[in-house]
């Protein structure tokens, strides 16, 4: 079986493959929402080679060495790392330096592979960075993978040579089972499912199925082939799963149920499925997956997967200005390929040598003989550019670290979305209104609001006042409806709020549907969708045949972002062809009428002044609409 041989290249490939996922599930979340799924292609061969290797290494009588293989698979990640966080913190204290808040912790816990645990415990998502980015939430993984390899260390190392080759499957096996429904009990439908996402506990199924997939291997290809009696049977069974695979990818959601209570798992065993498949000697597609090029790109994918989410935050999901190169995101693809290309190039393959820094493999760290290399007139000018430009670039780079703000504003933003969200989760409970028309009653209920809603209401007359009390909406956004609940309470307290931080139009329909379990959905409702992204023709219609029979008004976006003029034209489209649909152009009042103190300091999400701003100008076109 091609399974027993010490290099497969059609598994680079399919580490690209994987890659290209991950990285649309970002650029392109509307098309690919469930691209975030490939990460489990990673851990999956990782389990898989990892296994092939001890299983090889038990047949042939040698010692494991496993404290050995763990270190220098550490050593293979850990320095690239390092030369990859020096580089980023250099280059963002140049130009970029608000995205060094916060980032002192990030750095150390992901250079100490507990990235995962440490978004953990401060409670940061994957699934919501458009609130408070952070260049290396990707480095999860890593944390992820580390983690997992070293208990499997130590249970391959405790248990293999004590059981029989089918007896430690089983219990592996049950291993994973346990993993996937500490994964289920973890997961809340409609809150945030980082814990679960996060957790090693959680996602160790994979690497598992990774090596249980080598252990069966034999077994599972052979039930395959006698059951469809075909010399066919693994370009067949590669054809059918990456089939499946691609719709799983496509509908599968980041905040599904499904996603959660088993649809990881399923995606996961088809994987299992496909690499079987494409790793046996006649399979006719894992000769096309052998095609070197890709194969190579595959084999580099280390730099890329480092690379690839810092350029998304900059230049798309953090990007203030548009230009060319933040309207076109395959650019921005392109570049993140060529840019960790390079980088291994450099790093891994030593392309140049750099006194100290960048040492011919094999060559210990001598510092005086480094040195004295530097000084010395037989090395070779560039060599002595590179070495003083890569100590300045160390030197910014720690000087960056050092100097690093706390992020006291972060902090609060998320201090106070929490309240605005336990205010809504209040509001939703407890109607308050206006007895009458009276004078005195709506004086009454002017009082009864907090300062804060006093003054976001102070403009409306009594008599507006009065009848926006008698109306009820249900306003569905994210975390710029959280900003403006307050002024949606005061003004319709009739009304009922459904938004979550991060909130996209693919993912919303799962959060009505739950909503709507344990609240009513009104005859009127206001969509605040599209700050965190893009989104298709199909996936607005897709959400508004929810409401079908009801008054739909369809609020744009003001926020500065490279996706801006596409969400506003689908929005507008989208009124435009559907009779129970009125759009509401906050984004073309905002850039005639914005003023400084409308926003927060991360430009996106409301001050007191831009709240009293929207409300003013969305509730009176809502009055207005229903005199």
């Amino acid at each position: 079986m091609r399974q027993e041989r010490l290099y497969l290249p059609q598994l680079d490939t399919l580490r690209l493959f994987a890659m290209l996922a991950i990285i649309c599930y970002h650029f392109f979340t509307n098309s690919l929402p469930g691209g975030f799924l490939a990460v489990d292609i990673f851990l999956i061969l990782s389990g898989y080679l990892v296994t092939s290797q001890l299983e090889r290494r038990l047949r042939e009588g040698k010692p494991f060495r496993l404290g050995w293989q763990f270190f220098r698979r550490l050593g293979k990640m850990f320095w690239p790392l390092v030369f990859f966080i020096i580089l980023l913190l250099a280059l963002l204290l140049l130009f970029q330096a608000d995205l060094l808040t916060n980032i002192r912790p990030v750095v150390f816990s992901s250079l100490a592979f507990v990235n995962n645990w440490y978004q953990i415990a401060i409670g940061s998502s994957y699934f919501a960075e458009f609130l408070h980015p952070s260049l290396l939430t990707h480095l999860w993984y890593l944390g992820v993978y580390l983690q997992s390899l070293l208990v499997f260390y130590f249970i391959y190392g405790l248990l293999r040579r004590r059981l029989a080759k089918q007896h430690f499957t089983y219990f592996l096996i049950v291993l994973a089972l346990m993993s996937v429904a500490w994964m289920a009990f973890l997961f809340t439908p409609g809150q945030d499912p980082s814990r679960a996402y996060y957790g090693t506990d959680s996602r160790l199924f994979s690497f598992l199925l990774g090596s249980i997939a080598f252990l069966m291997g034999e077994e599972i290809i052979g039930f395959s082939k006698r059951l469809l009696k075909t010399s066919w049977t693994p370009d067949l069974i590669a054809l059918v799963t990456a089939g499946i695979l691609a719709v799983l990818m496509k509908f599968l959601t980041d905040s599904s149920i499904w996603t959660y209570y088993g649809g990881m798992l399923v995606f996961d065993l088809l994987v299992v499925l496909f690499v079987l498949a494409i790793v046996q000697d006649q399979s006719f597609i894992g000769k096309i997956l052998r095609f070197k090029p890709l194969a190579f790109i595959g084999r580099k994918n280390y730099f890329v997967y480092l690379t690839y989410y810092p350029i998304y935050i900059v230049f798309t999901a953090h990007a203030s200005q548009q230009n060319w190169f933040t309207m076109q995101p395959w650019l921005q693809v392109l570049a993140i390929f060529v840019i960790g290309l390079l980088l291994d190039a450099l790093v891994n393959q030593r392309l140049v040598t750099i006194p100290i820094y960048l040492r011919p493999k094999g060559e210990p760290l001598r510092l005086i003989t480094g040195f004295r290399q530097v000084r010395s007139k037989e090395t070779p000018g560039y060599q002595k550019v590179l070495f003083w430009g890569f100590t300045l670039v160390l030197g910014l780079a720690l000087f960056a670290l050092v100097t690093a703000p706390k992020g006291e504003v972060v902090l609060k933003s998320e201090a106070e979305a929490r309240e605005a969200r336990e205010a809504i989760e209040q509001a939703n409970r407890e109607k308050h209104t206006i007895a009458s028309d009276s004078d005195e009653d709506i004086e009454k209920y002017r009082q009864s609001l907090s300062q804060d809603q006093q003054a976001i209401v102070n403009d409306f007359s009594n008599e507006v006042l009065y009848q926006a009390n008698g109306l009820s909406f249900t306003f569905l956004g994210d975390s710029l409806t959280i900003d403006v609940s307050k002024g949606i309470t005061a003004l319709f307290p009739r009304s009922n709020i459904c938004a979550k931080v991060g909130l996209q139009v693919y993912q919303a329909g799962e959060l009505i549907d739950s909503f709507s379990a344990d609240n009513e959905i009104q005859d009127k409702v206001v969509v605040d969708l599209g700050a965190n992204g893009g989104f298709t023709s199909q996936q607005i219609n897709q959400l508004l045949k929810r409401f079908e029979g009801k008054k739909i008004y369809l609020v744009n976006t003001h926020v500065n972002r490279p996706w801006r003029q596409q969400v506003n034209e689908a929005l507008k489209a989208t009124a435009d062809s559907r009779k129970d649909c009125q759009l509401i152009d906050w984004s073309g009042y905002y850039d005639q009428n914005a003023q400084a103190d409308w926003l927060s300091q991360d430009g996106i999400h409301f001050s007191k002044a831009g709240v009293k701003a929207w409300t003013d100008y969305v509730g009176r076109a809502l009055i207005e609409d229903n005199k």
